[in-house]
């Protein structure tokens, strides 16, 4: 096994539990869940400025 050949194997046996902390992560910075459009608070529409088209 090289050095190279152990770095993969820590990143595959790493990266899926990195991800979910990190969308956890960003789930409490936003204050709620990927895909929870109920508790969402913004929206896009909100943060244009009114205007005529």
């Amino acid at each position: 096994m090289t050095a190279q050949d152990a770095q993969n194997a820590l990143k595959d046996l790493f990266a899926e539990t990195l991800q979910e902390m990190l969308e956890a992560e960003m789930d409490t910075y936003l204050g709620y869940e990927k895909h929870d459009v109920q508790n969402k608070m913004t929206s896009i529409r909100a943060a244009r400025p009114a205007g005529r088209v």
